[in-house]
């Protein structure tokens, strides 16, 4: 597969440079630790590329959920069902979330009894360190359901003394907001608890269309949704080079949204609930983990119940060296579902791994920069499927201190999960077994992409073929693979900078992308082009003003399987959104945020296939929300 620059996308991506740019602030994020290989490194030292947003930034947005967080950056597109805690899906560089691995302090999130991957609309923001988004096949060294990317978070420890703050947020819509941490630390002991409650009861998850006009969201229904999260982290230094760490989350949410009519209400309960425990040793150049982790997910949707476990076992060693330094590890794990709405079936699913992977830095003959490379294998073990290695390669040329030029090249498998194995719809849309069960193939990913970066910018060609691509039959409402390769290619171009003399952070991001089936189907709910602007003004003593900005372009709400007949467009929109900070003393702080400035009423899915009487998932209301945080 050849990688090219193509005169179109550099000339937007030279147009865009020119305009100031908002996500990640002006800090150095190179010197930024990350885990893009499973064990800590520098994000210098990672030849792919990686966003990192951290604690800071999404204090500073009053970032509340995980899917409001990456939808501020372009190329991450989110699309919801339409409002707090409705089916939300996670895109990135056109990969959909169920392609995506997110994974919390090492434990997979992921729900194999569900059509998105991770329950994304139930997480919630809390006590968040960083969030490390690795795209493409080269994040394939976590597993074979990273084929398209991983999303890694890890949340905040204890630090020494005892600290805690308490944070309280109003705002329209009946939202409420409450939070809590409370943590305590010395040389040997470290334990940090925080809760997060968020609630709405007056937002609209559809809207109706009468005779081809959209009516007033808040004029069809008020609809409810509470989550209450808890999270825990305990450490215990045995010793100078020993630690012990323990983790645990729960999840409990319950909502109720608009159906098909006013008269109709949907309703659904869910639960989650992981513990984990990781064991550290550290002698002379060596680490060691050992990590074990189970979690479980219940969910209830208008009677329909569906309930996942996953449990993972896994060890990492890595060794440093002059050059750089090697990382060795195997992990298991094993997910099963009792019973996937009414089907009744219990099933379950395994998959062993072994990898290999090495980071160095060199330098070429008479190269005053030097060169860094990452190679990694893995080989995966299934119950159900071909044991399968992936390869990655990935070289990093330091062409001053600052500039690089940087090619990856990767390939990864994916195996269908639970829910795409077993499950099918009948015509009344109840959930029943599959008559072709097996009939599945694994899809298979090849990704490629190069990168020219200077500071805190970056413009990189990417190439995805996936073999075997999973896909939605509409018509026989079953799972299927389409036929031959489906490509997702595209640019992607990033900029952050500081301006001291005007007291300023902007950044800017734009991604354009096209994928197709091999038949030229576009693939549904891509958008063709995305993109974020935006600024961070410093210059007001104690204060902080935050104005962002999102673009999505031609985004097509479904493909029919049958004749590549679409559904219209739900793209092309800007939203803004706008942010203020005030740190009264050292222990309060007040903010305020507001979100679609502009309120548009966009559609981010329609619910029927004729305009006129359809319905559509529409994106929140302009909506003020303000708060206040006090920490000791």
């Amino acid at each position: 597969m050849n990688l090219y620059f193509s005169r179109t996308a550099l000339s937007i991506a030279v147009a865009t440079a020119f305009v100031t740019p908002v996500w990640a602030n002006a800090t150095n994020l190179d010197q930024v630790i990350v885990s893009a290989t499973r064990v800590e490194q520098a994000k210098s030292d990672y030849t792919g590329n990686i966003t990192v947003i951290t604690s800071e930034q999404l204090t500073e947005k009053a970032i509340q959920t995980l899917p409001e967080a990456l939808d501020k950056i372009a190329g991450i597109p989110v699309y919801s069902n339409g409002g707090l805690g409705t089916s939300t899906s996670v895109f990135l560089r056109g990969h959909d979330s169920k392609r995506l691995l997110l994974v919390v302090d090492g434990m997979r999130f992921n729900d194999p009894s569900g059509t998105s991957g991770a329950q994304w609309q139930h997480l919630l923001v809390s006590d968040i360190e960083r969030i490390e988004i690795l795209p493409g096949a080269q994040a394939g060294i976590w597993g074979a359901d990273a084929a398209a990317g991983v999303i890694n978070v890890i949340t905040k420890k204890a630090e020494q003394g005892t600290h805690g703050s308490i944070a309280y947020t109003l705002g329209d819509l009946g939202q409420k907001q409450t939070q809590g941490t409370i943590g305590y630390a010395n040389k040997r002991f470290d334990a940090r608890i925080g809760y997060t409650g968020l609630s709405s009861d007056e937002f609209s998850s559809i809207t109706p269309i009468v005779n081809g006009v959209k009516q007033n969201p808040l004029d069809y229904e008020k609809d409810g949704y509470r989550n209450d999260t808890l999270n825990a982290k305990l450490g215990w230094n045995i010793a100078h080079n020993q630690r012990l760490e323990i983790s645990a989350f729960k999840a409990d949410a319950r909502g109720n949204y608009d159906g098909s009519a006013p008269s109709n209400t949907n309703y659904l309960t869910y639960q989650q609930q992981t513990l984990g425990a990781t064991y550290r040793f550290a002698l002379a150049d060596w680490q060691l983990a050992l990590n074990a982790q189970n979690g479980s997910i219940d969910r209830d949707f208008n009677g329909s119940l569906f309930n996942a476990k996953t449990n993972q076992q896994g060890i990492t060693a890595n060794r440093k060296d002059d050059l750089g330094g090697w990382t060795l590890g195997a992990d298991s794990s094993e997910q099963s579902s009792d019973t996937m709405s009414n089907a009744g079936i219990g099933k379950n699913q395994r998959q062993q791994g072994v990898f290999v992977a090495r980071t160095q830095s060199f330098h070429l003959p008479n190269a005053q920069q030097p060169s860094i490379v990452n190679l990694s294998l893995r080989n995966d073990d299934f119950n159900d499927y071909k044991s399968y290695i992936g390869k990655r390669l990935g070289i990093k040329q330091m062409l001053t201190k600052d500039a690089y030029f940087a090619i990856n090249m990767a390939d990864s498998r994916r195996m269908p999960n639970l829910f795409e194995r077993f499950i099918q719809y009948d015509a009344a849309f109840k959930a029943r077994v599959r008559s072709d069960v097996g009939a599945l193939r694994p899809e298979t990913v090849e990704s490629k992409e190069i990168s020219l970066g200077w500071k805190g910018y970056s413009l990189s060609r990417f190439e995805d073929k996936v073999t075997d691509l999973i896909d939605y039959d509409r018509t026989n409402r079953n799972y299927f693979n389409r036929s031959g390769e489906s490509q997702l290619n595209g640019w992607e171009w990033k900029a952050s900078e500081s301006l001291p003399s005007i007291s300023s952070e902007v950044s800017a991001s734009y991604t354009v992308l096209d994928a197709k089936t091999q038949t030229g189907i576009p693939l549904a709910r891509r958008p063709e082009t995305s993109g974020s602007l935006g600024w961070t003004y410093l210059g007001l003593s104690k204060t902080v003003l935050n104005l962002q900005s999102q673009f999505v372009g031609t985004r097509l709400d479904y493909t029919s399987s049958s004749a590549g007949k679409v559904n219209p467009d739900t793209g092309n929109y800007w939203l803004w959104h706008a942010n203020v900070s005030y740190q009264l003393n050292k222990e309060v702080r007040l903010f305020a945020k507001a979100i679609n400035l502009s309120d548009e009423r966009i559609a981010q899915a329609y619910g029927k296939t004729t305009l006129s009487t359809a319905t559509y998932y529409a994106y929140s209301p302009r909506t003020f929300l303000a708060g206040v945080e006090y920490k000791f």
